[in-house]
């Protein structure tokens, strides 16, 4: 993404790095690419170019969801779907074969600005640390929906937005 990234004001991996305080050569070891642990959730990081945008894909894996209470997790993941907030704008998913639960994130770098890209990182590690502890906190879906509304904080208006959908 380098001559893509010089189109930008700014540097998307140094704000990235900044964010987690690591050297981007180091975070971005593999041309673009990187991880970086969180609490209780590993977070992909990936910028890359689509068409003529500047594209930041942001992939928190929660953890495994138990076979048995499959299908209660994934009718969980729907319906927080259906809300903004408790996901910073991202969305619950699985992998193919619907071990692992995701959170995934896409960005248009082309329309933030460096500190709005910091504001959007935070919140969703924030959301990503949030869901991975409902996920590791308890073996049952209905008592992790129980928590939920305690573990993200109320009303998430972090980018100045009215936010109409209180589910």
């Amino acid at each position: 993404m380098d001559p893509a990234a010089s189109s930008l004001p700014y540097s998307p991996q140094q704000v990235i790095s900044q964010a987690f305080d690591f050297d981007p050569a180091e975070l971005f070891a593999e041309q673009d690419q990187g991880q970086v642990q969180l609490d209780g959730a590993l977070l992909y990081i990936k910028l890359y170019q689509q068409e003529e945008s500047n594209v930041l894909l942001l992939m928190a894996d929660l953890g495994f969801l138990p076979t048995e209470q499959r299908t209660a997790y994934y009718q969980m993941m729907l319906v927080a779907n259906s809300g903004w907030r408790d996901l910073a704008g991202g969305a619950l998913c699985t992998d193919d074969s619907g071990d692992q639960a995701f959170l995934r994130l896409r960005l248009d770098l082309d329309t933030l600005g460096a500190e709005m890209l910091a504001q959007w990182l935070a919140a969703f590690v924030f959301a990503a640390e949030a869901w991975a502890m409902r996920f590791a906190a308890t073996d049952s879906p209905a008592e992790a929906a129980a928590e939920a509304p305690e573990l993200i904080p109320q009303p998430q208006d972090f980018l100045g937005l009215a936010l109409f959908n209180r589910a």
